[in-house]
Parts: structure tokens; sequence; C-alpha cells
């Protein structure tokens, strides 16, 4: 319903690596959780976030998650078997791109 009524998506409670991938399949925009961190006090997240700087989600792949986050596997069947990957490409299930 998110997606047709173009407002973006925020999934909380992320825990393991496995909830996050299925999310980001899914078209989940944005995450957070005790798998990312817990929370924390803004100076902390500044000593975090220059910490972790190459732990932190590609920029280049931005344009990607946009694309991704439009489309809607639960209502459109014929895209259940679809594996979408960076630069806008794609491969169904069936071998058909």
């Amino acid at each position: 319903m998110s997606k047709r009524l173009g407002i973006e998506t925020l999934c909380e409670g992320i825990e393991n690596r496995s909830q996050s991938d299925f999310l980001k399949e899914i078209g989940c925009q944005y995450q957070q959780g005790y798998l990312f961190a817990a929370s924390m006090q803004p100076d902390e997240l500044r000593q975090f976030l220059g910490k972790a700087g190459d732990q932190l989600e590609d920029i280049s792949l931005s344009d990607y998650y946009s694309q991704i986050d439009r489309v809607n596997v639960l209502s459109d069947p014929q895209l259940g078997g679809t594996e979408f990957q960076p630069g806008g490409k794609y491969r169904r299930a069936d071998g058909h791109r």
C-alpha cells in the first residue's frame, strides 16, 4: 500500500542480517535496529559514524535502492522470481532479462 501511495518505508527493530536481507528484497527503503547500532546520544552517533564509515551503505548504490523500492513483489506475482541487481538490471527465475 505504501508503494502505491508513494510513501517511503522504514522498518524498525531489525536484529539480524536475514531480516535485513528480506526487507531489502521486498523494497523496504530504510531500516533501523540493533543489527546496526543501539540507541545513542548525538555525540555518540558522531563517534560511531566516524568509526563505521567503511561499513555504511555504499552511496553509489542509492540509485539502485531508489529504483528497487518502486517494485512491489507482494502484489505483482510476475515479479516473484525476479532478482534485481545494481545498475537497474534484473534477472527473472525463468531466465528472461
